[in-house]
């Protein structure tokens, strides 16, 4: 009885509903495109155990089969877009059955074997594995049949859906048995199991190498980096060497120039009269000039400056009293200097 209905022909109420459901999960299958992250959203909500069997996603075929069967493997509630995102998102093989409801051969392989506790076992909900099933009586049924060649019921094909394109990996056409088919399915498992673990490997080759070539990148761009640094270190440090000998350049220019003008600021020795006076240096030479008495202090400052190395920091002291003379804007008659008078040179920075 549970083969005369599989193979039964849908009423119109059931193709009408059959419709809408493609309808809907072709307009998931839109909306998946636009939206990153929807089709593992609505695919994430479409595995339906066996314990739960009345998903509204699921197709009729597969709602039929778990109704019907006592026992039933785990079906993947959604379109088949979805069912190839999940099983690449979950790096599981996608098993497609499509099922002929006018080959009796179909009909007895959903009872005998693919609803056999063995297969159920292997393709359950926690397997390696996302079952998808369609009736080539539907639409996309036999849009699948057409561009995938299909010639012989009942179908079963296995997909490794990791890349763009989806491998297969098992395509079985007429009937087999349980043996047989788990043979053939385990030996895909072992190939696709083996192959993803190659890929695995050749990702963390490549990210190891990925990882190393940033580390090497990086260590360049901070040599380089570090380089830079020191030129523009170098660059600073000859730029500061280089104003630093134009700024002792120009002070030095403008002691000279500041020598030559106090060197003319002091008028001529008087050839007789004025007053003679004797200054004692720091390095313990003498000085001796005769000044006019109406010379200013600043005048004897020029002097001392001009004709010694004492610089320009520096008090003239009178010896007795001892005294300093440091208003340089009086005549040396005002500052109580006479002749013969002796001072020394007292030098501030010492």
């Amino acid at each position: 009885a549970a083969a005369a209905a599989a193979a039964a022909p849908l009423n119109p109420l059931q193709a009408v509903l059959s419709l809408l459901n493609d309808l809907i999960n072709m307009s998931v299958a839109f909306f998946a495109t636009l939206v990153p992250g929807a089709a593992e959203f609505f695919a994430g909500r479409g595995a339906v155990a066996a314990g739960d069997r009345r998903g509204p996603a699921l197709s009729p075929l597969a709602e039929q089969i778990v109704r019907e069967n006592p026992t039933a493997p785990v079906f993947f509630a959604g379109g088949l877009v979805q069912a190839k995102a999940t099983a690449k998102r979950q790096h599981k093989l996608l098993v497609v059955f499509l099922h002929s409801p006018e080959n009796p051969m179909s009909c007895a392989f959903i009872r005998s074997v693919l609803c056999s506790p063995e297969v159920c076992s292997v393709l359950g909900e926690d397997s390696d594995f996302v079952l998808w099933a369609e009736s080539v009586a539907q639409p996309q049924g036999r849009e699948l049949e057409r561009d995938w060649g299909v010639c012989g019921y009942p179908f079963l094909g296995l997909y490794d859906c990791s890349n763009a394109v989806a491998v297969e990996y098992l395509r079985l056409e007429g009937m087999v048995t349980v043996p047989q088919l788990l043979a053939a399915v385990n030996r895909s498992l072992l190939l696709f199991q083996e192959e993803l673990a190659v890929a695995r490997m050749q990702r963390q080759a490549q990210s190891a190498e990925q990882s190393i070539r940033a580390e090497q990148n990086e260590a360049y761009e901070a040599a380089l980096r570090a380089d830079r640094q020191r030129e523009r270190e170098a660059e600073e440090s000859k730029e500061r060497e280089k104003r630093e000998q134009e700024e002792a350049a120009r002070r030095e220019q403008e002691k000279i120039e500041d020598l030559q003008r106090k060197k003319d600021s002091i008028p001529s020795e008087p050839t007789e009269g004025g007053l003679r006076l004797a200054i004692r240096l720091p390095d313990g030479s003498r000085l001796q000039r005769r000044f006019a008495a109406a010379d200013t202090v600043q005048i004897l400052y020029n002097y001392v400056q001009v004709n010694s190395e004492v610089g320009d920091n520096f008090t003239l002291m009178l010896a007795h009293p001892k005294r300093a003379i440091a208003d340089k804007s009086l005549t040396l008659e005002q500052a109580e200097l006479t002749n013969g008078t002796s001072l020394f040179v007292q030098d501030n920075e010492a």
